[in-house]
């Protein structure tokens, strides 16, 4: 049972109000009806005490003892059986007294636990103590207690039946809700939450949740195809006319300007090809087919030996610290693509005689990827603008290329499942990428 959940603590609310309501009320009712009892008591006893008190002024002690004698006589009932003792001088004449540490009750009436009595005097010499037994009472209220105790149990299962089945359903469909909105979340906008017949307020959320969803998964459509189309219908051409070009520059007066025009066409072409490879990787988010178990020390190792040579060209010194049990399972080809994407911009913006480190290391959190270098580093205000496409550092003094590198990392991570975090570097400058699968 998890009492962090609104419905367990609503269910539990609702099994122990109704049993506090109802203890409550049987309490007071308990209370009632004994005062009540006890006063029927108590009048009866006052009652008898008067009749004595007439027998006495007429007749004296020898009417008293005679009409205790026929009173004795009528038998009745053990429960309502009234007793009576005659004090003359402080000695009693018939029967016993009741125990002394009986306790006083309203109108001069005394109480032990089964007895309720008065004495009362006749005359300066003469006492007359009147009792009766209370189990006539006492049974009442044990039958009240007991009809209640089986009210207060009924009522506590009943309850708690009815808060349990009714907290179960509600988070079930809650729990139905919530998959299913992680699922979207992950990829699937194809995901709908399964339709009920309760027509309460949950149904209605459901529907119009997916009627939401319907249209995002529209208009996610709408926007891949277009992107898509727009893409293939612009890359054509300009192929066509970087073929064009190339014919031609072999018999043009300006071959440079031609070769110009090439390159940005191919520029313009490879940036097309970006956009369409981010694309297509999200639309395989949550998405499974061709993923395995490998190491991903070792893909570092062999990617960071190719990219080892661009390194020179600019005397960077590249370091790597390899944890050899970082096995991980993924798309391989497309964690080689993010690992060079990662190598290619880090040697990129790390300056001559720079440094870059490349780490992996496998904890409780996961495997992780790290790369670090000395570069200029981003502002902490613009890193979550950096996995953006066509982010570019305008501090850099080489503006070539489309921004798309670490959006296209940030759509492999995201279809593994992967975090991606940017923060500052271990060097004096620069900055540190950390991806967690």
């Amino acid at each position: 049972m998890n009492l962090r959940s609104r419905f367990v603590r609503l269910a539990i609310i609702l099994t122990v109000l109704p049993v506090l309501i109802l203890t409550g009320i049987g309490g007071l009712s308990h209370a009632l009806v004994k005062d009540q009892l006890s006063a029927e008591i108590q009048r009866r006893i006052s009652d008898e005490i008067a009749t004595f008190a007439e027998t006495y002024a007429q007749d004296g002690l020898s009417g008293i003892e005679g009409l205790i004698a026929s009173r004795n006589a009528m038998i009745p009932s053990q429960s309502d059986r009234l007793s009576y003792q005659v004090y003359d001088a402080e000695t009693p004449r018939e029967g016993s007294a009741p125990a002394e540490e009986a306790q006083f009750t309203a109108g001069g009436f005394k109480e032990t636990g089964e007895l309720i009595f008065r004495r009362t005097p006749l005359s300066p010499q003469v006492d007359l103590l009147v009792s009766s037994t209370t189990q006539s009472r006492d049974r009442s209220l044990k039958t009240i207690r007991n009809i209640f105790l089986l009210a207060i149990a009924s009522c506590f299962l009943m309850s708690l039946i009815i808060g349990t089945l009714t907290s179960r359903g509600l988070s079930r469909r809650l729990a139905s809700m919530s998959d299913t909105i992680d699922r979207v979340a992950t990829g699937h906008v194809e995901a709908r939450i399964a339709p009920d017949h309760a027509g309460d307020e949950i149904t209605g959320l459901s529907t119009r949740i997916n009627a939401m969803l319907d249209r995002v998964e529209r208009l996610l459509g709408l926007r891949k195809q277009v992107a898509d189309q727009v893409a293939h219908e612009v890359r054509t051409p300009l192929t066509r006319m970087e073929t064009a070009l190339a014919d031609a520059a072999a018999t043009a007066r300006n071959p440079e300007a031609i070769e110009t025009a090439r390159a940005q066409i191919a520029a313009s072409v490879a940036m097309l090809d970006g956009l369409l490879d981010i694309s297509a990787l999200e639309a395989q988010q949550g998405d499974k087919i061709g993923f395995s178990k490998f190491n991903l020390s070792d893909r570092v190792a062999v990617l960071c030996d190719f990219y080892q040579a661009l390194a020179e060209e600019k005397d960077q010194i590249l370091t790597l610290s390899l944890d050899k049990t970082a096995i991980i399972q993924g798309d391989e080809a497309q964690i080689d693509r993010l690992i060079g994407n990662l190598l290619s911009n880090a040697i990129k913006y790390t300056p001559h005689g720079g440094s870059i480190h490349v780490a992996t290391e496998k904890d409780q959190g996961g495997t992780r990827l790290r790369i670090e270098d000395s570069g200029p580093g981003i502002s902490a205000e613009r890193r979550d603008d950096a996995f953006k496409p066509f982010f570019r550092l305008r501090t850099h003094p080489d503006q070539s290329g489309h921004g798309l590198g670490l959006a296209l990392v940030k759509a492999i991570a995201d279809r593994h499942n992967a975090h991606i975090a940017m923060g500052p570097s271990k060097f004096t400058t620069g900055m540190g990428i950390d991806i967690t699968f």
